[in-house]
């Protein structure tokens, strides 16, 4: 898996290339922890490259979605297939 992070108009940006499954998942939810932690709070992960993803992965985006929910908080998917 391979995570590239852009920010554009306030916004982080994630694209994830490859497959999120439970040897990889951890390595998103770093990603994605350390841009909440430089109060980055608007994340859009963006899945156009993702072959598969795991009970693993998926259990990282609901952990994501819950610490996201204070006003003015954003998170997002886009491109799932």
């Amino acid at each position: 898996m391979d995570i590239t992070t852009t920010n554009r108009d306030g916004a982080s940006i994630l694209a994830i290339a490859g497959r999120i499954d439970t040897a990889t998942a951890p390595a998103l939810e770093q990603a994605i922890n350390q841009e909440i932690e430089h109060q980055n709070r608007k994340i859009l992960l963006d899945f156009s490259s993702v072959s598969y993803i795991s009970s693993g992965g998926l259990r990282v985006l609901l952990a994501t979605a819950k610490k996201l929910k204070n006003p003015g908080d954003k998170f997002a998917l886009c491109s799932l297939s």
